[in-house]
């Protein structure tokens, strides 16, 4: 789920224009069935957001990030993801809402691997 406001961020960034870029990825526990333009923080979020690096080839911009195995918080049956999204500050804050909300199940975190949550939007110019 794209806010209406990242859709335009990335428009500038694919012509270079200043724009928002997410900065921080967090991970929650909690399923999404939305995401708004008003949402500060992932539900059930839990550790540390982490830094995200960009890319930008023609028309795909990619944002991706790596979760350490070493930073599981429930080490005896690992951490559950329900919902990865995209940030610009490090802390929830009422001034900084989500960019990007995904949808995640089925995935598991434990301490014996870590995670890299690879995120590419795809944009097709008329």
């Amino acid at each position: 789920m794209i806010t209406d406001e990242f859709e335009k961020d990335i428009a500038k960034f694919l012509n270079e224009e200043t724009s928002r870029v997410p900065n921080y990825l967090a991970v929650g526990t909690t399923a999404i069935t939305a995401y708004g333009p008003t949402d500060t923080d992932c539900d059930g979020e839990i550790g540390t957001r982490l830094a995200l690096s960009n890319s930008r080839v023609d028309n795909v911009v990619e944002y991706s990030a790596i979760r350490s195995g070493a930073t599981v918080i429930d080490t005896a049956s690992g951490d559950s993801y329900g919902s990865v999204a995209l940030f610009n500050t490090i802390t929830q804050s009422t001034t900084d809402p989500s960019e990007v909300g995904i949808a995640v199940s089925g995935v598991t975190q434990t301490t014996n691997f870590d995670v890299e949550v690879v995120t590419n939007i795809r944009v097709n110019r008329a």
